[in-house]
């Protein structure tokens, strides 16, 4: 239908709707999509039937039908009765009032029927529904023109014209999808007034017709603008919906897309760890095997080639797994203190080769036995403090464990991973864990980003929380926490040594984390510490010590007479520092009885003058960083010459070689190498 024809060639009307004819179809002519629908017009600006939408707005326009029908039967009453007709025209008043109230049924019960007859067919129900509004809608309006010429203009033609202005205001808002219908009972409810009050050639009735005229002018203007608003806004939450759809849709293929990658990532990945595997083995076989000095040169490139290159593999498995949501914890009971020892004695020789101290502080409540995934846990540990010991140039790394108790049975394990590194600017940190993501583009430093991508993965998988506080130029600390169960059973702790009682021990040149860990070891076994750093020998400790350890001038000897005394072997330059306190300490009056400790590292142990100072002196031994409990207590308690408690043997199988041939094996693997 053509937009001039339903608009009825208005072109002011149609200037008006054009504005939301170009939201509607933007810039096109709204009307184009306008379609007879079920003998009606209707509009649907994509050409296509809605008949949810139309089937809303019938129900709507039913439920809004109901209060119109009972405002014709109250207006009616009121003037047929109190108003006084039924005095003047008895029989009239009875045949109006029959009509009225004989249509007003009929269209109940039409609107009762609504679910029923608009089921089995909605353009039967529509066209009814429209031609009893219509039929209500002409003899409403022949009765106010009969008010008109029978009274005049009463109280009873004003209560009558009330009740049509009202009616024509809801219509044009409940059927605002049907523009046609919406003109058909404006033009039904005002013209036949308009004429009639035309035709009395009368000022007032003249002034009153042109004011209605304008009145009608307005809603058929608005009417058009709310078709076209309706029609518009119904446009927009299709293409809404489709869009939805459409992105619905979209995103199940990224999905499926993704699974497929990561079913793939995951099976090639396994199949790479197998030839891996293989070449270790043999560059394992290798190794044992006589080499020339440049063949084990490239042995070894070649081994720490294979296992880097291993580690990548897992750190891709382990984050296809977390990013599929496929990854498996094993649950169990573990000590955390064991889980933390194992790290730091992977990684101490790592750090020391570096010239960095890896020391680890534990709370003395942490429990012993504990529930949760420690292959996981160590996994986390390991990616953190590598990533400490890879971006720190001096200084130390230090990991330390702490654990609250929320509620009796559950634990809160907390770990802090500080380094003296050179820090994050606020916007690397909201980056950090981001997959392939490096701490600095440094391509002297090895990675691919994925190590704290994995973490933060892990952590989350086991309910936990992971996060760094970093500061530039003052070094990072990377942290997370994990929920534990804590088992009703626990093992004892080590406890302390009759003979550790009131004893007191010197601890020299030692960094802040190796100092915490020997205070808060030392003190559950009931040892009293002093701290003193490697410039201090015995001398200044004699003349200055006593102040800086808590102890004044006027106090006797034996508050300054330690029981053992420990020294750290820094790296660089100033290693052999601490043989020389070492020396002095022993040709010292005051110093001399007492045991000395000192503390190296792997490679330092071995040096010629660390051999060679231990060879000639002996009241020194020597332990090996990093420190650990167990260690420490077997270390202090040897340096007093006290003997430990040997654990009780463990039955072991004889030896026996077979000298008899015949014997089968079965080797159950799938790879030829193996």
């Amino acid at each position: 239908m053509d937009s001039s024809i339903l608009l009825g060639g208005d072109s002011k009307i149609q200037r008006t709707f054009e504005p939301a004819s170009r939201v509607l179809c933007d810039g096109n002519d709204a009307l184009s999509g306008l379609n007879k629908e079920d003998g009606m017009v209707t509009a649907n600006p994509m050409g296509a039937k809605n008949r949810k939408v139309l089937k809303l707005i019938d129900h709507d326009a039913m439920k809004a039908s109901m209060v119109e029908i009972l405002g014709y039967i109250v207006v009616a009453a009121w003037i047929l009765s109190p108003g006084g007709f039924y005095e003047r025209s008895p029989v009239v008043a009875i045949v109006i009032g029959a009509i009225i109230i004989l249509t007003a049924l009929v269209r109940i019960s039409l609107n009762l029927m609504f679910d029923t007859m608009y089921g089995g067919g909605p353009l039967r129900w529509r066209r009814l529904f429209f031609f009893l509004s219509c039929f209500q809608a002409a003899g409403w309006s022949a009765f106010s023109v009969f008010l008109f010429y029978y009274e005049g203009l009463s109280i009873n033609l004003f209560s009558a014209w009330l009740l049509t202005l009202g009616i024509c205001s809801a219509t044009i808002i409940h059927t605002a999808a049907y523009l046609y219908i919406n003109r058909i009972l404006v033009s039904l409810f005002l013209l036949p007034t308009v004429l009639a009050l035309v035709a009395s050639l009368e000022p007032t009735n003249l002034f009153m017709a042109m004011g209605i005229l304008v009145f009608y002018m307005f809603l058929i203007r608005h009417a058009a603008y709310l078709f076209a608003t309706f029609w518009a806004h119904e446009n927009n939450q299709r293409q809404l919906r489709k869009k939805i759809i459409d992105l619905e849709k979209a995103h199940t293929k990224e999905d499926e897309s993704v699974v497929v990658k990561q079913q793939f990532l995951q099976t090639i990945t396994h199949e790479i760890r197998t030839p891996m595997n293989n070449i270790l083995g043999m560059l394992s076989m290798l190794e044992d095997s006589e080499l020339s000095i440049p063949q084990r040169e490239y042995q070894s490139v070649a081994t720490s080639a294979s296992e880097s290159l291993l580690d990548l593999i897992d750190d891709i498995l382990d984050f296809s797994k977390i990013s599929s949501g496929t990854i498996f914890l094993e649950i169990h009971f573990f000590n955390v203190r064991h889980v933390i020892r194992e790290c730091v004695e992977m990684l101490g020789p790592v750090a020391h080769e570096k010239g960095l101290e890896l020391s680890y502080v534990c709370e003395p409540h942490i429990p012993l036995r504990v529930k949760g995934d420690s292959k996981r846990l160590k996994q986390i540990l390991v990616n953190l403090v590598s990533n400490a010991i890879k971006y720190s140039l001096e200084g130390e790394v230090i990991i330390e464990v702490f654990m609250t108790f929320p509620e009796p049975g559950q634990g809160i394990l907390r770990v802090h991973v500080r380094d003296d590194g050179p820090g994050l600017a606020l916007d690397r940190q909201e980056q950090v864990f981001e997959a392939f993501n490096r701490l600095e583009e440094n391509n002297d430093i090895n990675g691919t980003g994925l190590g704290l991508a994995v973490s933060r993965g892990l952590v989350g998988s086991m309910g936990g929380e992971i996060g760094v506080y970093s500061r530039e130029g003052r070094g990072s600390t990377f942290w997370f926490t994990l929920p534990m169960k804590i088992s009703t059973q626990q093992k004892e702790s080590l406890g302390a040594h009759p003979s550790m009682e009131g004893k007191r021990v010197l601890l020299v040149g030692a960094t802040k984390g190796m100092a915490r860990f020997f205070q808060v070891e030392l003190k559950e076994w009931g040892i009293e510490m002093d701290v003193i750093a490697d410039d201090m020998g015995p001398l200044e400790l004699d003349e200055q010590g006593l102040q800086q350890n808590g102890l004044d001038e006027g106090d006797t000897p034996a508050l300054a007479t330690y029981a053992l005394i420990i020294f750290n072997m820094k790296f660089g330059t100033k290693s052999m520092r601490c043989l020389t306190l070492s020396e002095q300490f022993s040709g010292h009056e005051r110093y001399h009885d007492a045991p000395q400790i000192i503390l190296t590292s792997l490679a330092q142990r071995g040096m010629v003058e660390t051999v060679e100072y231990g060879s000639k002196s002996q009241n020194v031994s020597f332990q090996t960083k990093p420190v650990f409990r167990k260690s420490l207590y077997e270390g202090i308690l040897s340096a007093w010459n006290i003997e430990l408690e040997k654990p009780a043997s463990v039955a072991k199988f004889p030896e026996k070689q077979l000298t008899e041939t015949g014997y089968a094996i079965l080797l159950v693997e799938d790879n030829n190498v193996n």
